[in-house]
C-alpha cells in the first residue's frame, strides 16, 4: 500500500504509529509505504521548501511496486482557485498512473479541522469530485461522509495543532477502511 498525501498522511501532531496510515495498515495487515509531506497539495504548498503533488510523484520509488495507492489531500489547496485544482489533480493522477502502471488509485479528498466546514474546503472537495469523475477514478469524500463533524470534532481534532488527535486519526483510519471495503464490494 502506498499512502501519498499531506501532513495528515504523515501523521502530524501525534506520536509515531498513531497516524491513520499505521493504524489502517495494522488493522488490515498491510505493509505501508507512507509519503506524506506537510503543507502540500495539488496546487498549493504552504512551505517555501515544499512541492506540489504533481512534482512529488516523480520522486516516488517504484520498487517495491504497491498493490494499491491511496492519494489523500486537498486541505492545503483551500486558498487556491478551484478551477486550478482540477487540471493539477488530473496531472497528478496521470503522473501516478504512468509511474505505477496498472496499480489501482483511490483518491481521498480533504477533511476538516473546523466546524462548520468552510466553503473553500467544500469547493476543493467539489473540484476533486470533478477531476476523479473525468479520470474515472474512485473518490472518497471525508466531508460528504461526515468523518469529522459537529459531534466528534472536539475529540477528533487538536485545536492547538489543527490536526487530528490520536483518536481522530484512528477514527479517520476506520472510516477510510470502511469506505475502501464498500468500494471493493461494488
Amino acid at each position: 500500500m502506498l499512502y501519498f498525501g499531506d501532513s495528515w498522511t504523515r501523521g502530524q501532531a501525534v506520536a509515531p504509529g498513531k497516524g491513520y496510515v499505521p493504524v489502517s495498515a495494522a488493522l488490515e495487515g498491510w505493509k505501508a509505504i507512507r509519503n506524506g509531506e506537510g503543507g502540500t497539495g495539488y496546487v498549493n504548498t504552504l512551505r517555501s521548501t515544499g512541492s506540489v503533488y504533481p512534482e512529488r510523484v516523480a520522486s516516488l520509488p517504484t520498487v517495491p511496486a504497491p498493490k494499491l495507492i491511496i492519494l489523500q489531500g486537498g486541505l492545503n489547496d483551500a486558498r487556491a482557485d478551484p478551477a486550478e485544482i482540477v487540471p493539477a489533480a488530473l496531472l497528478t493522477f496521470s503522473e501516478m498512473e504512468e509511474r505505477f502502471p496498472g496499480v489501482p488509485i483511490v483518491v481521498v479528498g480533504p477533511s476538516t479541522y473546523l466546524w462548520p466546514v468552510p466553503a473553500n474546503v467544500q469547493a476543493v472537495d467539489g473540484a476533486l469530485v470533478r477531476a476523479t469523475d473525468e479520470a474515472g477514478l474512485p473518490y472518497i469524500s471525508p466531508l460528504a461522509e461526515g468523518w469529522i463533524n459537529g459531534t466528534n470534532i472536539e475529540r477528533a481534532i487538536s485545536t492547538k495543532f489543527r490536526h487530528p488527535t490520536a483518536a481522530g486519526y484512528k477514527l479517520y483510519a476506520i472510516r477510510l477502511l470502511e469506505s475502501l471495503h464498500r468500494l471493493s464490494a461494488d
